[in-house]
């Protein structure tokens, strides 16, 4: 082999070296671009600067079109206290999202589906009572106690679907233990400094 062929075949490689890193760069800067840009229609879905609770609000795959979905998981994680969702508990959840406008064939319907069939990590928990607690702020007092009520009585009205015997035992411990908990991401919420709150 001449040193020219060398040459030319060590510079068609170097080319091609160079030609997939930029590829690979190019793919990560549309990535980039793609999380800032759904962080700022996040923004302006719901008011949330925080930059944080953006990016784990998109991490846990809420998008400004699924965000409805997001007002629901109360609902879900309610309906999997027992470690499985009963047939009710299902349809009193997409029976909540119905009543909520969120028709099927949207993202935040699709999103709720995943969520009723596999379980939601605790990331998503995470995610939520981050962007409760993000939320409150740009509310006024009045408008977030009614998303508190709402969330509570969706998720009390899932843990009472699956019913009990001749309705006693309505709501199983686990089912209890998970709306207390729910309760208490409102309430802490709420106690955020008063100079971060709406009136």
């Amino acid at each position: 082999m001449s040193h020219d062929s060398f040459r030319k075949r060590a510079s068609t490689l170097e080319d091609e070296f160079f030609y997939r890193v930029d590829l690979e760069l190019i793919e990560k800067l549309k990535d980039q671009q793609r999380v800032e840009a759904e962080e700022e229609a996040l923004t302006a879905a719901t008011g949330i600067t925080d930059r944080g609770v953006l990016e784990e609000l998109v991490e846990a795959q809420i998008t400004s079109q699924s965000l409805l979905a997001l007002t629901l998981f109360p609902a879900v994680h309610v309906a999997w206290a027992n470690g499985f969702v009963e047939t009710t508990e299902r349809a009193a959840v997409l029976k909540a999202a119905d009543q909520e406008g969120i028709a099927e064939e949207t993202p935040s319907y699709e999103l709720l589906r995943v969520w009723l069939k596999t379980p939601p990590s605790a990331t998503l928990f995470k995610a939520w009572s981050d962007f409760i607690h993000a939320v409150q702020p740009t509310l006024s007092v009045s408008a977030f106690r009614k998303l508190h009520d709402a969330a509570m009585i969706r998720s009390r009205k899932v843990a009472e679907a699956a019913g009990g015997i001749l309705g006693i035992g309505k709501v199983s411990k686990a089912e209890e233990t998970r709306l207390k908990e729910l309760d208490q991401v409102f309430l802490d919420a709420a106690a955020q400094p008063v100079e971060a709150s709406k009136p």
